[in-house]
């Protein structure tokens, strides 16, 4: 190489040739990554539609159900909590009866004084 001007034209122009190939190269990867996340996007979007939703109001219903469930068994609590004071106050009273059976009857029970 001469240093000539002939020789730098050529040596600029193989420069902006290469230039333009790069910017080029850079449109088209733009231009392809473009499709690939459309593509993404538009898989996630039938996945979401064909799985997703379906599985979420299945899960909805589920979580309805659970709620009722909670609902019934707050319900039977509240009944086996009543029924079980009723019945503790029933033997309450029917032991304090027999007691006082006992107690009225003026002394031990069968004979068992000595």
């Amino acid at each position: 190489m001469d240093g000539t001007p002939g020789t730098t034209n050529l040596l600029l122009g193989i420069m902006a040739a290469v230039s333009v190939i790069e910017a080029l190269l850079l449109v088209a990867v733009g231009v392809g990554a473009y499709r690939i996340y459309a593509a993404a996007m538009r898989t996630i979007g039938e996945f979401e539609t064909r799985h997703i939703v379906p599985l979420a109001a299945r899960v909805d219903a589920t979580l309805a159900t659970v709620d009722e469930i909670l609902v019934d068994i707050k319900a039977i609590t509240g009944r086996v909590g009543e029924r079980t004071e009723r019945v503790a106050g029933v033997l309450n009273g029917a032991r304090r009866a027999v007691g006082s059976l006992f107690k009225g009857m003026g002394g031990p029970v069968h004979g068992t004084q000595r």
